[in-house]
């Protein structure tokens, strides 16, 4: 991996980071990292699972909050052309990522839609990357916690994302890995000792409003999918507590939302003074 990224100069105490799963909750990570780079600051350390995978990767190959932003709503506000490139790739599963469809193929190719997703600068190595970075997996049949730090980007972001009934699972040697999601949704337990500050963006929260009715089949997948990655969480942070944590406004989205993206960032929009206010007095802190 490329060199550890701290303080500029020392001007302030070093902090890693860890950014959860939550499908298009996620999208909430960008607004974080926009708060990061006009604070001027860069973790040291990055830990990604999931969507906070894909972000993770994107941000710690130099590509901006701004950058990130900019690329990923002109993806997701044009469905057509976006069907349209993955078709030439010949992915699978195509019209679950754009109907949600839960009775027909579910399968997409994860690397094939990171070749769309993905912005330009993305590293193509783990060594490459201008931050130190490791992301979550998990093994299907194992079923235990894989991290992934070395090798090829794409595959290992690609397990990371591998939804249940959405996207393709990676095979990496003889594992079937999965969504890290499944396991570990906010991998604030690799965060200890990597730095003097650790800071984590939970994108896990409770739906804000109260539904009534039968779900439909793909609401009811997903949203067990998001209550056991919010039990998950939960846990993990009573036993790994964080120095900063926010929790951006993401609790009326659901998984697939990616393409109320501008509605999801906009609802993430106070996460930025949030995240600064909490960071500077964490910095002071750690100083005094």
């Amino acid at each position: 991996m490329g060199e550890t990224a701290g303080s500029a100069a020392g001007a302030h105490p070093s902090f890693s980071l860890a950014l959860g799963g939550g499908g298009a909750r996620g999208l909430a990570h960008i607004v974080a990292l926009e708060a990061l780079d006009e604070l001027g600051v860069r973790p040291r350390f990055i830990a990604g699972c999931s969507m906070g995978a894909m972000v993770a990767a994107a941000y710690a190959s130099g590509v901006s909050g701004a950058d990130l932003r900019a690329h990923t709503t002109a993806v997701l506000r044009n469905r057509v052309e976006t069907a349209k490139r993955l078709m030439s790739r010949g992915a699978s599963g195509l019209t679950s990522l754009f109907d949600f469809n839960p009775f027909r193929a579910a399968f997409i190719d994860g690397e094939a839609l990171l070749d769309i997703v993905f912005p330009a600068g993305v590293a193509e190595d783990f060594r490459l990357l201008k931050i130190p970075t490791i992301l979550i997996a998990t093994d299907f049949y194992q079923r235990t916690e894989v991290v992934l730090d070395h090798g090829p980007i794409k595959p290992a972001v690609a397990a990371s994302i591998a939804l249940p009934a959405l996207i393709s699972p990676q095979m990496m040697g003889s594992r079937v890995l999965m969504d890290g999601g499944l396991i570990n949704p906010l991998p604030v337990n690799h965060l200890s000792g990597r730095a003097d500050i650790s800071v984590a963006v939970d994108v896990s929260a409770n739906t804000t409003e109260d539904g009534e009715g039968l779900p439909s089949t793909m609401d009811a997948m997903y949203g067990a999918v998001q209550i056991m990655q919010q039990a998950l969480t939960e846990a993990r942070l009573k036993e790994d507590p964080v120095d900063v944590l926010v929790k951006p406004a993401v609790g009326r989205f659901r998984v697939l939302d990616f393409f109320k993206v501008d509605e999801v960032l906009r609802a993430c929009e106070p996460v930025k003074d949030d995240l600064k206010r909490q960071l500077e007095d964490a910095f002071t802190r750690a100083s005094s």
